[in-house]
């Protein structure tokens, strides 16, 4: 959900719950998901006020079917491959301000809660930089020195993907498509303009891959989403069972630049040496980005 005309929202809860803080006046709120109708609404804020929408389905746009030998989904990852580097020369800077909230499960059980507000700064050739401006966790975990907050916003685009001491094949790598096969799942409407839902399948099992679904935006080609997990080539000594998802969403700033406003991370792992095994871990880890200025001035400390 977001505030129209400004860079400002949040995102819901699995239940569809969400809390957000705003001066009394006069607002439009407007309510996206992927696969869904957009939908608006105006409130007159004087007071706490509890509102409820529900959003239908998005319009699925069926082709003519065509019997081909392949499937469109390659068309279109070519050009997001060649249209990926028109983005990346315009994109030099940009700032931001995130919400980040860590949940750590015991069993089917929340067992704590790690929350922070952070202030993020990138730049062509840098690291992303973040100031925590507030945190807050669950009375369990104080003395952990854990602090909730984006990290390093992975780039879906980029050719090789650092992950856990791997470099995987990016889904839109140069050479993306001597590793991965595609299928178009689904073309469907957000915001009046259609969107690809392309599966992504690794075609080796001894090669860092991913596995899953990516967005892609009609026209400009652009990634607008990703839901993807590490194939079985990630293996962590000392640990079994691992469970570890990644996902994305964009929204469209300056009409030009499709960025991150929510990020997920899913992980679950069990640890056992020597003959010895700890509880198993689980947690995740959801990020909201509001107020991006792209390419405006950095400061340097």
């Amino acid at each position: 959900m977001r505030i129209s005309g400004t860079s400002r929202g949040t995102i819901t809860n699995i239940n569809g719950s969400y809390i957000l803080s705003l001066p009394a006046g006069e607002y439009m709120l407007i309510y996206s998901y992927v696969g869904y109708r957009t939908d608006s609404l105006r409130i007159i804020l004087s007071s706490d006020i509890s509102r409820n929408i529900a959003l239908e389905p998005a319009d699925i746009v069926l082709p003519e079917v065509v019997s081909v030998a392949e499937d469109p989904a390659y068309a279109i990852i070519r050009r997001a491959i060649r249209k990926k580097h028109e983005w990346a020369k315009l994109l030099h800077s940009y700032t931001f301000k995130a919400f980040t909230r860590m949940t750590f499960y015991r069993d089917t059980s929340i067992a704590g809660i790690n929350e922070s507000y952070t202030t993020g700064y990138w730049k062509e050739g840098d690291t992303l930089r973040e100031v925590v401006t507030q945190k807050r966790e669950t009375k369990n975990l104080p003395g952990l020195g854990m602090v909730a907050s984006v990290g390093e916003i992975v780039n879906f685009t980029d050719d090789v993907i650092p992950l856990v001491g791997y470099k995987f094949v990016g889904p839109i790598a140069e050479d993306a498509l001597d590793y991965y096969d595609y299928k178009l799942l689904r073309t469907f409407r957000r915001d009046g303009a259609e969107v690809y839902e392309i599966q992504v399948m690794p075609r080796s099992r001894i090669v860092p891959l991913f596995a899953g679904k990516i967005l892609i935006a009609d026209s400009s080609y652009a990634v607008m989403g990703v839901e993807l997990r590490p194939n079985e080539v990630l293996n962590i000594p000392f640990i079994s069972d691992l469970k570890l998802s990644y996902g994305q969403r964009y929204s469209l700033y300056a009409n030009r630049f499709w960025m991150p406003t929510d990020i997920t991370l899913e992980f679950g792992a069990t640890v056992g040496f020597a003959g010895i095994s700890i509880p198993r871990i689980v947690f995740d880890q959801t990020s909201v980005i509001y107020d991006y200025v792209i390419n405006g001035g950095i400061p340097d400390s």
